[in-house]
């Protein structure tokens, strides 16, 4: 037996490298100690494009409708914008609690919107907000709506709400003096999160009022996580940190802090910020898909996307026509289990970062995040970002030559199984979007796989406690694409070694 596997590997080595020199090369390393364990994904509800025809719906329509958008993605998270009428637009109206029939588990307030019509002077009144906020969820917990956790803030360090800018200090005096109201009060259960920053926000592309609201800095990130992390009384109000992804996603310096605190880590928002069709923009699903793995990939408990309409693309609400974000959310969501423990992965030869972490100045060429799910199967998610163009506002680095880039997966965890069959969903442009490929085989924890430009790959193995050496019948390896794509019945292989 073990001659046959000798060749088969010697076979897929020069399968492997007998390629056209138009694709890259890079090998994605996972690493062995389990990291944070995740609890989902979901989005911020906005008074946005095609999400009125939800809103204003039948009841049976809207039941309907919350039933095929959460079921299908598997989305548990819903953060709805914080406006005055919070209570009837999101919750009386049966929106929310439908969500939570269908599978949401994360229902988020958060504060921002309009604050200077309830406290003066919000950003350093500390009790003055908290008790503004701690009334609205009341009013909800009291009416029997599920509430889970309170995001202290809204872009915390910008003047984008009531023109102020919350400084650490500020944060901090928000945190304590709201644990210490919600607890006295019957809101223990509510977690509290924060300090919901954005480090990079693409001033060169939006007019001058925005660019003297979204006053955030370089560093900012780093500077709110070290002061929480700094506080005692703040870390033990604190439920998880939060922060939002524009151009910038979770470094691994937030990361170290996060996991090393044992404390959620939430992308209380993650935006391109473009309202457009992203079925006639891919650019705008990948970015999304780049956003997910990156953040995962740095210790991600929770990532939220911006905005519900943008899973939208028309119909009514009896027959939805969801965009192709929708479809990449999907297709990872059937890879990435909740309450599975992710590992750290990354790549060599890196291109541009071998951390993988999405971010404006050098956007990696390749990002990966792979996590054990709770039945022992492993789920990886790979997207390529050639082809995308300076159109988007916050790339400053991008490569725009689209190329296909050859990805060697190293599993260590996965080296003492001979033969391991991962199933494969490849997510792109296109009427279908979600394609099933043949399945590959990883062999003491290696495989190949090519993924093309701006493509997204979902990977799922079998459970190696179930494994049994004749896995390989039947299967045909794709290791590398060409012009003439090379089929091989492993079953044949074994039996004529």
């Amino acid at each position: 037996m073990k001659s046959k596997f000798k060749l088969l590997k010697a076979i897929l080595f020069l399968l492997i490298f007998h390629r056209q020199t138009t694709y890259s090369q890079t090998t994605i390393t996972v690493g062995s100690k389990p990291a944070q364990t995740f609890q989902g994904t979901g989005f911020n509800t906005l008074n946005y494009g095609d999400w009125d025809l939800w809103i204003n719906s039948s009841e049976s329509d809207k039941r309907y409708f919350m039933s095929k958008f959460i079921t299908e993605s598997k989305f548990t998270i819903v953060r709805p914008w914080p406006e005055n009428d919070l209570k009837s637009k999101y919750f009386s109206n049966k929106l929310i609690p439908y969500m939570v029939d269908a599978g949401v588990k994360f229902v988020v307030i958060t504060g921002g919107l309009n604050e200077n019509d309830g406290v003066s002077n919000p950003c350093t009144n500390a009790f003055g907000r908290a008790a503004y906020y701690f009334s609205r969820i009341k009013s909800l917990v009291d009416a029997g709506y599920k509430v889970t956790h309170f995001d202290i803030r809204n872009k915390t360090n910008t003047r984008q709400f009531a023109n102020c800018r919350m400084e650490p200090s500020d944060v901090i005096n928000a945190i304590t003096t709201a644990r210490t109201l919600f607890d006295s009060n019957g809101l223990k259960d509510i977690g509290i999160i924060g300090p919901s920053t954005v480090e990079f926000f693409p001033k060169n592309h939006i007019d001058a009022a925005h660019v003297a609201a979204y006053d955030c800095k370089l560093g900012d990130d780093s500077l709110y996580y070290t002061a929480i992390n700094n506080s005692p009384a703040a870390m033990a109000a604190l439920k998880g940190f939060s922060m939002q992804d524009y151009g910038l996603g979770i470094s691994t310096y937030m990361q170290n802090i996060t996991l090393a605190s044992g404390k959620e880590s939430w992308v209380s928002l993650a935006a391109t910020d473009d309202a457009g069709n992203n079925n006639a923009n891919w650019m705008l699903p990948a970015i999304s898909a780049a956003q997910y793995l990156s953040d995962v990939n740095h210790g991600a408990t929770h990532f939220t996307h911006w905005s519900s309409g943008q899973f939208i693309q028309d119909g009514t609400p009896s027959n939805p026509i969801f965009q192709g974000r929708f479809y990449v959310f999907k297709a990872l969501n059937e890879i990435f289990d909740v309450g599975s423990v992710f590992r750290i992965s990354t790549s060599t030869p890196y291109l541009y970062s071998s951390d993988m972490q999405w971010k404006y100045l050098k956007e990696p060429d390749i990002i990966s995040a792979t996590t054990k799910n709770l039945d022992g199967s492993f789920g990886i998610g790979i997207v390529n970002l050639t082809g995308l163009n300076a159109e988007h506002r916050f790339l400053n680095y991008y490569s725009a030559n689209e190329k296909t880039i050859v990805v060697t997966l190293n599993i260590p965890e996965l080296a003492n199984v001979p033969l391991l069959s991962l199933t494969v969903s490849r997510i792109r442009s296109g009427e279908q979007f979600i394609t099933t490929s043949e399945p590959i085989v990883m062999i003491n924890g290696k495989a190949t796989i090519s993924v093309t430009s701006m493509e997204i790959v979902a990977l799922r193995s079998q459970i190696p406690s179930g494994l049994n050496n004749n896995i390989a019948d039947n299967f045909k390896i794709y290791p590398i694409p060409s012009n003439v794509y090379l089929q091989l019945n492993l079953k044949v292989i074994l039996l004529s070694a």
